[in-house]
């Protein structure tokens, strides 16, 4: 999912979401995403991604992830 950001539409979040740290590494290990990061090193804040792993919470009996930006 893409997000830019209310205060300033230069700026965008991206946001991936993967089964497991391996299938996270897995992805990581494909040529195209290798291409595709390479790519836009020059647009990304300190010219690389920063990973977040976060783990889902139970909240009110339904299963969330909570991001806070």
């Amino acid at each position: 999912m893409v997000y830019r950001l209310t205060g300033d539409p230069a700026a965008f979040h991206v946001e991936e979401t993967y089964r497991d740290e391996a299938a996270f590494e897995a992805h990581m290990g494909v040529a195209h995403g290798a291409r595709f990061n390479k790519g836009i090193e020059s647009l990304v804040e300190g010219g690389a991604s920063q990973v977040v792993f976060l783990d889902t919470c139970l909240i009110d009996g339904s299963w969330s992830v909570i991001r806070f930006v």
